[in-house]
């Protein structure tokens, strides 16, 4: 029984009132104690006020409840019980009810309402705290667990989220633990938040360890592993099926959690097949020696087996999404790198990337990314997923160059920090990347405006808006303008922090090399970026040699050649790619031919570095035969031909009529070492060319990747589309990563040698890759002695899950003297030129289509290409930005349903 004291509030005696006011309501809490929580409150009374129908017992309230009313010594007593009212109310519900009784002062009566609401809170979940660790088993699914019941929250609703579980693990928003975890965590933290229906939380904690799959154990007739890494000494039996009867050795390697910290990989490594005997003995199997199905590393330990091998762990391929000598204005600035490892699974290339950015004065932050983010470039249309940082600049000198390191962390093997473990700054290869710390906008900015025609009363200013009013006639006029501004105003003799902004219309270049420039690159751009296509800037029509700064931006323009002569465009007379910092971005420029078709002209010449970034048009690239030997280009997101001679890097390119191949060092610029290729799309027209050439050239320890990519031959079929050091390439290669590539329209010829004196050892590790025909050529072991056939590609070491349409162009099944090799890897599937296997692509425009180019070579709902198995995608996105199934229903190739 709740009871509510009411006070009588009397105006003085002899003053008649003849009307007076009361009012009653109360709140009521569902669970509160009982006690006095409201009072009558009556105005304007010429008297004592009393109940004339006498007192009300236990009337009943319009939504339940009841009431119970009485005068007494001049009060007016209310009691109200819930009775009736219910008590199932949800958190947050309440509900009200009232009674209307007559009150008079002996003059007046009136009618007054009394009103009672019942509410009940809202409180936040509550955790018992009483989660058990869990100890699960690698690649072993288990069991839907429900970890909702360590939490109650009585009439209200929760969901659930976890934080740190391990990879290949979820939780559903109802609190239900399901997955496969596929990496080995020991006492990994795993938190889990209770969120009620206002946002009120709980959490609880505990731990999950993930163990190696306990059910293979090392075959007692392996004694020792080969100084290569990829064949076992196994003395019985000759035969065996790695499929219905598996023989494993079990592998310890080092390696790195989701969280960075050191861990030990225990790896099942298959015994495959034995191999055969060397020429003139190749019809017989050797007594001891049986290929792996995976590389077993120098470092790696192996239960009761001599570990002979000497190969390193495979170092990570890398490059920046940045350019070089950016300008950072704000109090973060976004760096973003594209990785590659041969070890890649869960969606991610490596574990994580620890990013370091250090001022000139030593000061240093650091962010650690484990997620990989999404990028898509206008240009193309294209994704590139990569780990991104957002880099706090509030701890870094204002005004300072700012040198960007990361250190990358594989699933397995060694940790490689790009400062020491890639080139010397600068480089056309993976290095450091440097910016400008401008925070606080202190370093100081410049405009200057150009328009044709203009050049009277010509001036800069710092407000964009004022020097709009005042334009140059040209390019070279407000460089010189700009640096003259800045040693006056800010007391450096140099154009950087100077940004030209081009007015509609057509501009002519003009040298302006005499114009120096400092930290950052002088910006030349549209002054409405929306414009580009109008913003014309173009060659002169003829030669200009040494006519532009050394470190320049150009920037929503539309680049116009402007002459059928060979002409030399844009120069900065650089003397190399590599060791000088020299450097040209071009970004969101439209490349335009102006219908004056091919020709020889250096629009690009020696430049140095070049950045390519999210353009388009005609000859992308611009890249002619004596300008590619004076430039270094990195091509990000941008469109036809974008990839040419002296390409080192590129990602999320389109390309008609492009090759992407090995560079060799030559007067001007360095081998390429490294080499990144990822979710660009290149297509081939000329018959016999290849849409990735690796050939005749060594490929080292940091090797090269090619990942995510469509390769598209629609020009014939002669020649290969990809090829990666076959035929007679006597050149070692070492550490080429294929990984989740359509090659359609012509062959790819992969890694083999079939003539010379001397076997050259080449390794691939290729996984979820399309191929229209693949030739790997093991029949050399019966035609050539002197290279006896045993190497790692033929017995597809590192290799699963790969398709040949047609099979390959000796043999179209896997084994004995089949160009696909000695035997097929986990997961592949492979057709014949009289049943191919159907991808049943949603437009083929390669040769073996329409030959038209710039096909989409995304699976349909007939196709028969297998699937990735659970938790082993080596990205999270295609290059079209499509998310990549981790639950085994993803489907092998570039491109997903």
């Amino acid at each position: 029984m709740l009871h509510f004291g009411s006070r009588i509030t009397q105006r003085p005696r002899g003053v008649a009132v003849s009307n007076f006011n009361a009012v009653f309501s109360s709140q009521v809490a569902h669970d509160v104690t009982e006690g006095p929580l409201g009072f009558v409150q009556i105005s304007e009374a010429a008297g004592a006020i009393g109940l004339p129908d006498g007192e009300v017992f236990d009337a009943p309230g319009s939504g339940g409840g009841l009431f119970t009313v009485t005068e007494s010594s001049g009060f007016i007593l209310v009691a109200f019980d819930r009775d009736g009212l219910g008590d199932a109310f949800l958190q947050g519900d309440s509900r009200a009810t009232s009674f209307s009784v007559r009150i008079s002062d002996g003059v007046s009566t009136r009618t007054v309402p009394l009103t009672v609401t019942v509410s009940r809170a809202n409180t936040a979940p509550v955790a018992a705290g009483a989660l058990p660790d869990l100890t699960l088993e690698r690649d072993v699914t288990i069991a839907a667990t429900d970890l909702s019941s360590d939490f109650s929250d009585s009439g209200d609703t929760m969901s659930f989220a976890a934080d740190g579980l391990p990879t290949g693990l979820s939780l559903s928003g109802a609190g239900i633990l399901t997955g496969t975890p596929i990496a080995q965590v020991s006492g990994q933290i795993v938190t889990i938040t209770a969120t009620d229906s206002i946002g009120q939380t709980a959490q609880s904690a505990f731990q999950i360890t993930v163990q190696a799959t306990q059910t293979a154990t090392t075959d007692p007739n392996v004694t020792e592993i080969s100084v290569e890494g990829w064949r076992a000494s196994y003395t019985a039996p000759i035969a065996f099926d790695p499929v219905s009867n598996p023989r494993y050795v079990i592998v310890g390697r080092p390696g790195f959690d989701d969280f960075g910290a050191p861990t030990t990989v225990s790896d099942a490594l298959l015994l495959m097949t034995r191999i055969r005997d060397t020429y003139p003995n190749q019809a017989s199997l050797t007594p001891n020696d049986v290929a792996l199905n995976e590389f077993i590393y120098a470092g790696d330990t192996v239960q009761g087996v001599v570990n002979n091998s000497t190969r390193p762990y495979p170092k990570p391929q890398a490059m920046w999404l940045n350019h070089d000598r950016e300008w950072a204005t704000g109090s973060t600035h976004t760096v973003r790198l594209a990785v590659a490892h041969a070890h890649a699974r869960a969606g991610r290339p490596v574990t994580l990337v620890r990013f370091t950015a250090t001022d000139q004065s030593g000061n240093s932050t650091t962010e650690i990314v484990s997620d990989t983010s999404v990028i898509s470039y206008a240009a193309t249309g294209l994704s590139v997923p990569h780990f991104e940082a957002d880099l706090d600049l509030t701890t870094l000198n204002q005004g300072e160059l700012v040198t960007v390191d990361a250190t990358i962390f594989p699933w397995i093997g060694d940790p490689f920090t790009i400062s020491t473990d890639a080139d010397p700054y600068p480089s056309s290869n993976l290095t450091v990347l440097t910016f400008l710390n401008d925070r606080t906008g202190g370093f100081g900015t410049v405009y200057a405006y150009v328009e044709a025609g203009a050049g009277a009363g010509a001036a800069v200013n710092a407000d964009p808006a004022v020097a709009a009013t005042t334009p140059f006639a040209t390019v070279s006029a407000a460089a010189a303008a700009i640096q003259s501004h800045n040693a006056a105003t800010f007391g450096r003799s140099n154009a950087s922090g100077g940004v030209i902004r081009l007015m509609a219309g057509t501009h002519q270049h003009t040298s302006f090399s005499s114009v120096a420039v400092g930290d950052i690159p002088l910006i030349v751009e549209a002054a409405d970026p929306a414009a580009a296509a109008t913003t014309i800037y173009q060659d002169r029509g003829s030669s200009v040699s040494n006519g532009i700064t050394d470190k320049l931006v150009l920037r929503n323009l539309t680049l116009q050649r402007n002459s059928t002569s060979n002409v030399v465009f844009l120069d900065s007379a650089a003397t190399s790619g590599s060791g000088s910092e020299n450097m040209l971005v071009t970004q969101g420029c439209i490349w335009d031919d102006n219908g004056l078709g091919p020709s020889w002209g250096a629009w690009l010449y020696r430049v140095g570095r070049f950045w390519n970034i999210d353009c388009a048009g005609d000859d992308c690239g611009q890249g002619s035969v004596f300008s590619s030997v004076f430039k270094t280009m990195i091509a990000i997101g941008s469109g036809n031909g974008s990839i040419q001679s002296g390409t080192y890097h590129a990602a999320g390119c389109k390309d008609l009529a492009g090759t992407f191949e090995i560079n060799v060092a030559a007067a001007h610029r360095p081998d390429s070492v490294g080499e990144f290729l990822g979710w660009c799309h290149i297509g081939q027209g000329t018959n016999a060319e290849r849409c990735v050439n690796f050939e005749d050239q060594v490929i080292g320890e940091r090797g090269a990747a090619i990942v995510g990519c469509v390769l598209e031959q629609y020009g014939g079929v002669t020649g290969p589309c990809l090829y990666i050091s076959a035929d007679g390439d006597f050149s070692a290669i070492d550490n080429v990563v294929l990984h989740c590539n359509t090659v359609v329209g012509a062959r790819s010829n992969l890694s083999y040698q079939d003539s010379g004196s001397v076997r050259i050892d080449k390794v691939l590790a290729q996984k979820f890759c399309v191929h229209e025909q693949r030739n790997t050529k093991s029949d050399v072991f019966g035609t050539n002695g002197a290279l006896i056939g045993n190497w790692s590609v033929i017995h597809q070491v590192g290799c699963c899950g790969n398709s040949a349409l047609i099979g390959s162009a000796g043999g179209d099944t896997v084994g004995v003297g089949s160009w696909l090799g000695e035997i097929e890897a986990f997961g592949d599937r492979h057709g014949t030129p009289s049943v191919p296997l159907n991808p049943d692509w949603v437009d083929d425009r390669s040769f073996s289509g329409t030959a038209l180019g710039d096909g989409l070579y995304a699976p349909g709902p007939a196709t028969e290409l297998p699937v990735i198995p659970i938790g082993r995608a080596p990205y999270s996105h295609d290059q079209l930005g499509r998310p990549i199934a981790s639950d085994g229903t993803a489907v092998i190739g570039a491109l997903q349903r």
